[in-house]
This record gives structure tokens, sequence and C-alpha cells, in this order.
């Protein structure tokens, strides 16, 4: 038996053969490097956990990681023209 992976972009749907020509297809819709567009999303990534764990535990300093990662990623987005 024979696995064959195949990779989609998101934005469009256009299936790729490798995860990095998907990446940068997606980083081009939105006007990015690949370089700006996996920092994106780890902001994004970040953002999630961050609010993950304010739900969880709800205290000063998860308030403010959380708040922290959401302004990162609104000057990020505000920078790139995303929003």
């Amino acid at each position: 038996m024979k696995t064959i992976m195949m990779y989609q972009c998101e934005k469009y749907r256009k299936v790729y053969d490798s995860a990095s020509q998907a990446m940068t297809c997606e980083a081009a819709h939105y006007g990015l490097t690949l370089e700006e567009y996996y920092h994106w999303r780890e902001l994004l990534k970040t953002v999630k956990e961050a609010g993950a764990m304010n739900s969880i535990s709800k205290n000063e300093r998860t308030d403010k990681a959380f708040d922290d990662a959401v302004i990162r990623l609104v000057e990020f987005e505000k920078e790139h023209k995303l929003v």
C-alpha cells in the first residue's frame, strides 16, 4: 500500500504535493512572505492558547498574557493590512 500526502491552500483550495508550496500560496494570498505568514500563524496560536489558559485560570497574570498576545496580533495585522 502506498500513502500519498496532498496539501491544500486554505484560501482557494488549490492542491499541492508539498506543505511548503501550499503555505507559500496561502502567504501570497495575504500579501505576506512565507516568514511573515509563519509569524502570523504563531501569533494566532499564541492568542488561542492564552485565551484557553485565561478561561481555565483567570487571574492578573493570565489576563495580562492574553491581552499582550492580542495586542501583538492586532499590531501585526494592522501593519500588514490583514484587518
